[in-house]
C-alpha cells in the first residue's frame, strides 16, 4: 500500500480535531442534586435563584500552528510574562441575567466582594455555589453566618455557570 492510500484511508476515518474536555463525575451527585430540589422546592414561587461559579484566564495567548506566508514572520503580541485573571460569575437561573466580577486571583476576600456586589443587586436571593475551596474558607463562613438573607447551597459540578464557562470557550 503507496504512503498517499494510507493517508486517503486515514482521512476517511478519522479527522484531525481537539477532544473535548468531560467533568469526572460525582458519586454524590444524585444526592446533593436531591437535596439541592428540595431547598429550591422550598422557596417561595417569585425566588430569584442565582448559580455561582468562577474561571481562570489567561492572558498570554496561546499559539497554535497555523498557514504562515514563507518570508513574512508572524507576531502576536504578548504582555511579557503569562498573567491570570479570575473571574466570578453569577447567573440568575430564570432570566439568564450575568453578575461578574474579575480580580487578579481567586482568594476568599475576592470572592465576599463578589457576594456583596450579588447581595447589593438581589437582596433575598439565594446562590448556589459549587465547591471550590474558595466558597467553604472560614473567612466565607462567617460573612455568610452575617448575612443570612443570602443563604447558599452547595452543588458540586452541577452549576449551570460551568456550563456557560464551558460554551464561551474559558476552560
Amino acid at each position: 500500500m503507496s504512503l498517499a492510500t494510507l493517508a486517503r484511508r486515514v482521512r476517511e476515518q478519522a479527522s484531525w480535531r481537539r477532544p473535548r474536555r468531560v467533568a469526572k463525575g460525582d458519586p454524590e451527585e444524585a444526592t446533593v442534586l436531591a437535596a439541592l430540589h428540595q431547598e429550591i422546592a422550598a422557596l417561595p414561587e417569585s425566588a430569584v435563584i442565582l448559580a455561582e461559579d468562577e474561571a481562570e484566564v489567561n492572558l498570554l495567548p496561546w499559539l497554535r500552528s497555523t498557514k504562515i506566508v514563507k518570508g513574512e514572520p508572524q507576531e502576536v503580541m504578548t504582555p511579557g510574562k503569562n498573567q491570570k485573571r479570575s473571574i466570578f460569575g453569577a447567573i440568575e437561573v430564570a432570566t439568564g441575567r450575568l453578575l461578574y466580577h474579575i480580580a487578579e486571583r481567586a482568594k476568599s476576600a475576592t470572592f465576599i466582594e463578589f457576594l456583596e456586589q450579588i447581595l447589593d443587586a438581589y437582596p433575598r436571593a439565594p446562590v448556589v455555589l459549587d465547591d471550590v475551596s474558595t466558597h467553604s474558607s472560614r473567612a466565607v463562613e462567617r460573612w455568610l453566618a452575617r448575612h443570612v438573607a443570602s443563604s447558599c447551597c452547595t452543588a458540586p459540578a452541577t452549576v449551570p455557570t460551568t456550563t456557560w464557562w464551558s460554551a464561551s470557550g474559558v476552560p
